[in-house]
This record gives structure tokens, sequence and C-alpha cells, in this order.
């Protein structure tokens, strides 16, 4: 987290750096974390031989006065009621109650916009500066800064557009009107006598056969069958009496 915030300290270079309380406004963690990492983060962003390890190397820079909400030691305590004329004569207090709205995950929790506590939009204090403490009352984020210095933030260089270069649009081909080829005439091809066609014999329908003896001679055979047996068995029972 520090080594991020460095890289983007030094990538746009800030006069003065504002962030959350270090208790986490009402104890989230996460504000917690990028409070102390900012805290962190602004001193080592003036230290030419600090590096963030995996960024890219950036020239150093001072960050001239970092403050932060709730901070308990060189407070200032902001107009936040006072029309502003870049906000079209509205207060900064109304821009951020416009501004929560756009915070749709909280627009039905216990959070709001209000000016009290620990939701206060005015209470700050000056936690790191190198340009002097704050004059009592003035309650100017920006006392002590050059006004000329707030013009020098390095604006990104315009890169020209690459002038594509003329390509030579090949002409089309003249389209040639064909002339008449002459045609030869068609070869006479012998005809061929058509097959004749063999009609192929109707089959006559079979007539049912008559049922033959071997069914008479079956039942025969079937019941002399059973006779014997009857006899066999009839036999065997005289013999064992």
């Amino acid at each position: 987290v520090i080594r991020y915030i460095v890289t983007m300290l030094r990538t746009y270079r800030p006069e003065v750096v504002v962030t959350q309380d270090l208790e986490g406004e009402y104890g989230h963690w996460q504000h917690k974390l990028l409070a102390k990492g900012v805290s962190e983060a602004v001193p080592l962003a003036a230290d030419p031989d600090y590096q963030p390890k995996g960024y890219p190397v950036l020239d150093p820079w001072n960050v001239k006065k970092l403050y932060l909400h709730l901070y308990p030691e060189n407070r200032i305590q902001l107009n936040v009621n006072e029309p502003i004329e870049g906000l079209e004569g509205k207060t900064a207090f109304e821009i951020a109650k416009e501004a929560f709205q756009c915070h749709r995950s909280q627009l039905h929790g216990r959070h709001s916009v209000t000016n009290q506590g620990i939701y206060s939009l005015s209470d700050f204090g000056l936690a790191y500066t190198t340009v002097g403490n704050d004059t009592p009352l003035v309650n100017d984020m920006f006392e002590h800064i050059d006004p000329s210095a707030l013009t020098v933030t390095p604006s990104p260089e315009p890169t020209e557009a690459p002038t594509e270069e003329p390509t030579d649009t090949p002409s089309p081909a003249p389209t040639q009107t064909p002339s008449a080829v002459p045609t030869e005439a068609p070869t006479a091809v012998a005809e061929t006598p058509a097959p004749t066609v063999t009609e192929a014999p109707t089959p006559k329908p079979v007539e049912p056969q008559p049922a033959t003896n071997r069914t008479v001679i079956w039942l025969l055979g079937g019941g002399f069958a059973l006779l014997l047996i009857l006899l066999m068995i009839l036999l065997i029972a005289r013999k064992r009496r």
C-alpha cells in the first residue's frame, strides 16, 4: 500500500494531501489502513533514496502539507457552509450531500452527511508540513504555499498522432472488352441407339398350398408314442406288484 501511494504522490505531485482519520472514522479497518499508509508514504515520496519495488522510477516529490480528518493536533476548522463561486454558489456541505447520493450501498444504512462528531466535514489537523504550522484561526489548507506552485503540476505531454504515410493506391486495371471469339461448329456426334428396355416378367401369385399329410403323420406319430409310454408305465406297475 505504501509503495503504491508513494508512486501516486510522485506521479500527480500534489502540494496538499488530505486523508482519513487514523482511527478509521468509525473504526473501519480499510480507513485505518489508508490513513496510516498515506502518513508513511508522504515523507518517503520526498526521499531520493527510496524506490518502491516493482514500480516505475519517478522523481521524488515533496508534499508540503498533510491533513488528517479529526487529527487532534494543529487543528483547523473549514467553513463548509459558505457559498463557493466555483461551485455555482453551492456550499461544500451541499456538494457533499449530492455526492453521497452516488454512494448507493450506504443510502439505507446509518450513515449520512452531517457536520458533527466523527462525521464532521470541517475538522482536520495538520499532521505533516514542510512549510511551517498553520496560523491559528486562519483555517486555510493552502496557507504558506506559493500560489505559483499550484500551476507547475506537469500535465501529460500530448503525443502527436502518427501521420499516415501515403500509400500508392493501385489504379484499377483497364477493363478490356472481349473481342468476339469465333466459336467452332459443334462436332457431330453419332447417335447411339437407345437401349431396349426389357420388361421384367410379372411374378405369378403364389397360390396357397393345401395342407399336406405331414400334419396328420405328426399327429399319428405323437399319439402312438404316447400310447407306448402308457403301456410301459402299466408294465412296470404290474411287475412291482
